[in-house]
């Protein structure tokens, strides 16, 4: 569990750090942003059964922090800026 852990601090900090620097996915009007992927990322890796923690607690980790943001959501506007 300690590795689960570590992993959440891990993640969270990382994407924290990286995300300014990050280029953000934007199809047609909507902004895929890193908490969405890391979402279905931690499916997929609930559906095959991996069993590393430290890998799942940094994803996790990733997801908990593109949840802080305030534009957190999908949709954007035309010129590609995040709709309120």
């Amino acid at each position: 569990m300690i590795e689960y852990s570590l992993g959440i601090v891990a993640g969270y900090v990382i994407a924290k750090t990286l995300t300014p620097y990050s280029p953000s996915i934007i199809i047609k009007n909507y902004h895929i942003h890193h908490w969405m992927w890391g979402s279905a990322l931690l499916l997929i890796i609930l559906y095959l059964g991996v069993d590393n923690y430290a890998f799942n607690g940094l994803v996790t980790g990733v997801v908990l922090e593109g949840l802080t943001y305030k534009n957190w959501k999908l949709r954007s506007d035309k010129n590609g800026k995040r709709s309120k």
